[in-house]
């Protein structure tokens, strides 16, 4: 059975040749999985996969080699966007809870004493950094929310960070 076919069947709802379709692209996903350092990397991918295999249009495309590089290109991007959902936005999240609430003992004083830092902040800026690390929304998501573009959020908060550690660095903190 060629390539197209194992699609078409999939589409049918014939999931007994997924388990093939999947097969077709393993050494891929193990390649791109290794390198986002995450345990639930490979199922991620493989989910995409099996997702991406129902949805796209077969009968758009003559050939199994355009097919099979849309479905690389595909899990190429994804790997793309899961690193940077999951690594970076774990660094930063990591980073924060270590360096301005696990010095202080009590849970009361550290949420007082994070309020007051935050306060020296815009609206914007606060808002940008509550939505991005303790409601853990993406930039596109915030920027939506906002009204404002994704590359607007990723610099606002970046220069909220920057005045963090200003004020950090000021305290004596870091």
């Amino acid at each position: 059975m060629d390539f197209k076919e194992i699609l078409y069947s999939i589409q049918k709802g014939e999931n007994k040749n997924l388990l093939e379709f999947i097969l077709e692209f393993e050494s891929v996903i193990n390649n791109l999985s290794k390198s986002l350092y995450y345990p639930e990397s490979k199922t991620d991918l493989i989910i995409f996969i099996m997702e991406l295999s129902k949805k796209i249009n077969v009968k758009s495309y003559y050939d199994n080699e355009i097919i099979k590089f849309i479905f690389i290109r595909s899990l190429k991007n994804k790997q793309i966007d899961l690193f940077r959902k999951n690594i970076l936005k774990n660094n930063c999240i990591y980073e924060i809870n270590l360096d301005i609430i696990s010095d202080y003992s009590s849970e009361f004083e550290s949420n007082i004493w994070v309020e007051d830092i935050i306060s020296n902040l815009s609206s914007t800026q606060k808002k940008i950094l509550i939505e991005s690390f303790m409601k853990r929304n993406s930039d596109i998501e915030i920027a939506l929310e906002l009204g404002i573009s994704r590359q607007a959020v990723n610099k606002t908060k970046k220069r909220a960070l920057k005045n963090l550690k200003k004020i950090l660095e000021k305290d004596g903190v870091l």
